[in-house]
């Protein structure tokens, strides 16, 4: 799906304008995506619209294709393992953030003389570009700064992730968004967040459930058992 389908099938009414949820999409460690969908779509990460370095297949992997550039919907990146919500943004912003995105690569300043020229740290200049091209209102920029420091921070504290994707798992609950989970027969299970609420999937209604009270109450008979 093309951003312009986006502007036109992934679409809701606040205020008048349309709104979309702008996410960032985990592949590995250090190197993400940025997702486009609409507004409070973010657990349906798989639908997004997405933004990130190019990729190329390499046997029955896909790596990094160098020079950094950026590239949508690239039809050889890996699946994402995790979704976070950094914002929404309207339809004019978003009719400014895809090209200040797309046309964003390795050439263009600072990033092109920053001595850290990671795919990790290739998004965060992107970001800052559209910031720069007025896509980004102050709040929302510094929220997209905010989900990259905290997917990077390490700290001496138990109840922060040593991991990146334990860390990335812990903003999905905080801010919205999904993660997936192998089972034990091999299926690719989705754990959704929305508003400090956890939901789960009806597979033969296809409707979303809350169970955030339910996953309550079995952690908490856990924790007495």
């Amino acid at each position: 799906m093309s951003a312009a389908e986006a502007s036109t099938s992934q679409q809701t009414e606040t205020g008048g304008e349309k709104q979309y949820d702008v996410c960032l999409q985990y592949i590995v460690d250090g190197t993400y995506l940025f997702g486009v969908i609409k507004k409070d779509a973010c657990v349906y990460a798989k639908s997004c619209v997405v933004f990130g370095p190019a990729f190329k297949k390499s046997g029955e992997t896909s790596e990094i294709d160098y020079p950094l550039r950026m590239v949508e919907n690239c039809e050889n990146r890996p699946p994402s393992k995790a979704c976070i919500k950094i914002c929404n943004i309207g339809t004019d912003e978003l009719h400014k953030f895809v090209p200040a995105i797309v046309t964003f690569n390795s050439e263009v300043e600072p990033f092109r003389t920053h001595e850290d020229q990671s795919p990790g740290n290739f998004m965060r200049h992107a970001w800052r570009q559209a910031r720069l091209n007025g896509a980004l209102n102050k709040a929302q920029y510094d929220a997209g700064c905010e989900v990259f420091r905290l997917c990077n921070l390490k700290v001496d504290d138990q109840s922060w992730p040593d991991e990146e994707i334990g860390r990335v798992r812990e903003l999905v609950m905080r801010k919205g968004g999904v993660w997936y989970e192998i089972d034990q027969n091999g299926r690719s299970e989705p754990r959704m967040f929305l508003n400090g609420h956890q939901l789960e999937l009806d597979r033969y209604t296809g409707k979303l459930h809350d169970v955030t009270r339910r996953t309550r109450r079995i952690r908490h008979a856990g924790r007495r058992g």
